[in-house]
């Protein structure tokens, strides 16, 4: 009885020594990176914002109270762009792509603040009238959700779009940077 399983004498094997299959093994590396460039582009929002997704403002270290006005805003995202262009070693001509996609995505950035803004203001006055408003609470939530799909997909654009513009070498080493990093935000 043979074993259909065995491929060992096959020259046509699809598989590795440790058994993954040639085709998909490299997908959890291309997967990984691209999770971690979206996570980069989120991470660069919030920082152009402020400092990040809760309550910190606009000081210098990200800790202060308020909202950045679009001159502060774009302030933060040149900084960005200036560290990041430097980091990967980018041309003039990549620098420059870099600069539009970032004017171009600036905008639904701050539209996406104003909704988070709104849709916390609402929750707050559903939970804090007479009665718990439950249908506005249900609806806060819905529309929570919207917003979240919303902005992933837009993040998601702008981490494919930037990839576009770097060199497979460039991601390459942002990739292994990534994973460098890795050992200090477990």
């Amino acid at each position: 009885m043979s074993n259909d399983n065995n491929n060992s004498g096959n020259s046509n094997d699809n598989t590795s020594k440790g058994g993954r299959n040639k085709r998909t093994r490299g997908r959890g590396r291309r997967f990984f990176f691209l999770t971690m460039m979206g996570a980069m582009a989120v991470g660069a929002f919030a920082w152009a914002r402020g400092g990040g997704f809760g309550h910190q403002g606009n000081s210098a270290c990200g800790h202060g109270h308020g909202e950045l006005d679009a001159e502060q805003l774009r302030e933060r995202a040149d900084f960005f762009v200036e560290r990041f262009t430097g980091r990967i070693d980018a041309t003039d001509e990549q620098a420059d792509q870099i600069n539009a996609l970032l004017d171009e995505a600036l905008p639904a950035f701050t539209d996406h603040k104003a909704l988070s803004n709104e849709l916390r203001d609402r929750a707050h006055d559903a939970l804090t009238g007479e009665q718990v408003d439950k249908e506005a609470l249900e609806q806060v939530r819905v529309d929570t959700l919207n917003h979240a799909d919303q902005a992933s997909a837009q993040a998601l654009d702008f981490v494919t779009r930037l990839a576009d513009i770097l060199t497979p070498e460039q991601r390459a080493d942002l990739a292994s940077d990534m994973e460098r990093m890795k050992k200090w935000h477990r």
